[in-house]
């Protein structure tokens, strides 16, 4: 049993007690009337938690089923997590522009309710903002890393943290009823509600730490694994050829096209007769420890995304898409990438030596897209390059690097508009899609082999102040109920590429993934994968 889980529900627990004398400090209540609805909020924050996590303890609250859904959020600069848990209000749109401009007016209205509320989720590959999967979660734990004395793997990686907890109620008033709504059976309403998420985060926190799965071993024993096999690769290497032949025919009869990101995708099934061979536990603990200790995941956001009960998208990513944060745009391009292994040049000034000509090429192009769209959101003069043609070392790979800086100049704080503008002239970017980008998807429609959805799409948050979105790339789809786990790779084709080097580019990008997804290094991936149990 986690001690430290166990203090948390103490401390749930004890909450509840005290939450009708807490003070107007901590508990904000707000309401919004719009046309014939009513939206009302309370939400309860309180920094530095005196109770100290460890990362066993956040992997369990992420693999748990007793929560749902999860989005986790870790920063690619820092040392910041986020863990958003179970939702109160959710949005999958398709593409209905009915649905679409519903869903827009009152996401408007919750975050007019409180500047502090944050949507969570994503931008699918193949939609832009009208097609996001987000939603508004009731918890919200912000972990910062302990440092000094006492902190460290041996130990348990201890963390502090933070928590926001708001429950959300949306009614439906007319024009002669509205002005004499009851505040207090509202409020008593929400109040209500507020008790029953928190005694289901008790009761999730009672049957994790009860657990037998969660007697974690920090040393990520080998000795008991599971085998996994290739059951498919789309597309097979002969039909990449043909991808991108058929690329190079196209812009060959329309000079304007100039670039098409592919994608494969690997299925890997479990050959065990276990229930449940895919463990998510120990693969959650093993991509935090590798993020926060071991140095294998530097610079890189973690996300994991638990969007349906059994399934988890992860994504190791080192793209940022945007940050945009007390009007300041912060954003960059990623595209070009050569082996670390293989890299020859000692500093980042010696690109020849590893980078060639269409490496370079097919970075200027996303460079190129990145200002385009910065000259429409925010005009030429408000924004700069403070970095181009840099070198991204990672630990298995290398990438051309190129960052910008912007100022938004409009009046106001809210900034909806804006990230609306970014997410749907940015995403998805030339480095996962291609140049330019109509073109691009119009030959990927055309020529598309399987969906990408979370693959590449937009993952973060947003509220009307602020938003981060990374790229979903280095990423996985572990689907449990099946033990099946998709793995997801991708190049950028240009006129000057050859299909056999684009394509051990994406041999090169998946054993990148699996590095976080699968404990064993001595393992050929192109005969199978052992992921340990």
């Amino acid at each position: 049993m986690s001690k430290a889980l166990e203090n948390f529900r103490e401390y749930l627990l004890n909450l509840l007690e005290v939450l009708p004398i807490l003070s107007s400090e901590k508990i904000e209540s707000s309401c919004r009337i719009s046309g014939n609805k009513s939206y009302r909020s309370i939400r309860f924050y309180e920094e530095n938690v005196d109770i100290l996590l460890t990362l066993a303890d956040v992997s369990r609250l992420i693999a748990s089923d007793e929560v749902f859904p999860k989005f986790v959020f870790k920063e690619r600069d820092g040392d910041n997590l986020v863990l958003a848990l179970s939702s109160i209000i959710e949005f999958d749109n398709d593409h209905d522009d009915k649905d679409y401009e519903q869903s827009d007016e009152i996401i408007e209205n919750i975050l007019s309710l409180n500047s502090n509320f944050r949507f969570w989720g994503g931008i699918p590959f193949e939609s832009d903002f009208a097609g996001k999967k987000i939603f508004l979660p009731f918890m919200e734990l912000t972990l910062r890393k302990r440092e000094g004395e006492g902190a460290g793997v041996e130990t348990g990686e201890n963390f502090h943290f933070s928590v926001s907890m708001q429950v959300l109620h949306v009614s439906h008033v007319s024009q002669e009823t509205e002005i004499n709504v009851d505040e207090g059976d509202a409020n008593n309403y929400l109040f209500q509600k507020f008790k029953e998420k928190i005694n289901e985060i008790i009761g999730a926190i009672g049957i994790i730490t009860t657990t037998k799965d969660n007697n974690l071993n920090l040393n990520l024993n080998i000795d008991d694994s599971v085998d996994f096999s290739i059951k498919e690769i789309i597309p097979s290497k002969e039909k990449w050829r043909d991808e991108i032949i058929n690329f190079k025919e196209s812009a060959r009869k329309d000079e304007r096209f100039l670039k098409v990101v592919l994608a494969k995708r690997v299925l890997l099934e479990s050959n065990s007769s276990r229930s449940k061979s895919i463990n998510f536990l120990k693969i959650f603990e093993k991509i935090f420890r590798g993020s926060y200790y071991d140095g294998l995941l530097e610079r890189s956001y973690i996300i994991i995304w638990n969007f349906d009960k059994a399934k988890y998208f992860v994504s190791v990513s080192p793209e940022r898409l945007f940050c945009l944060k007390d009007k300041k745009i912060f954003t960059e391009a990623i595209a070009g990438t050569v082996s670390a292994s293989a890299s020859a040049s000692a500093s980042a000034d010696e690109l020849d030596k590893d980078f060639t000509m269409k490496d370079i090429e097919e970075h200027k192009l996303v460079v190129l897209r990145v200002e385009e769209v910065l000259d429409e959101v925010v005009g030429r003069d408000n924004w700069k390059r403070v970095g181009y043609l840099d070198r991204l070392r990672l630990k298995k790979l290398h990438h051309l690097y190129s960052r910008f800086e912007a100022t938004i100049a409009s009046e106001g704080k809210n900034e909806l508009d804006n990230i609306k503008k970014l997410l749907m002239k940015m995403h998805p970017t030339p480095a996962v899609c291609g140049y330019p980008k109509n073109l691009a998807i119009r030959f990927l429609e055309q020529n598309r082999l399987f969906k990408r959805e979370l693959y590449a799409s937009a993952l973060g948050y947003f509220n009307r102040e602020c938003a981060e979105f990374a790229v979903g790339i280095r990423s996985a789809l572990l689907v449990g109920d099946s033990d099946k786990v998709y793995l997801f790779a991708g190049a950028g084709i240009v006129r000057k590429s050859d299909p056999d080097k684009e394509w051990q580019e994406t041999e090169e990008k998946l054993e990148s993934i699996k590095q976080f997804i699968f404990f064993r290094k001595d393992v050929d991936y192109q005969s199978h994968y052992i992921l340990e149990d």
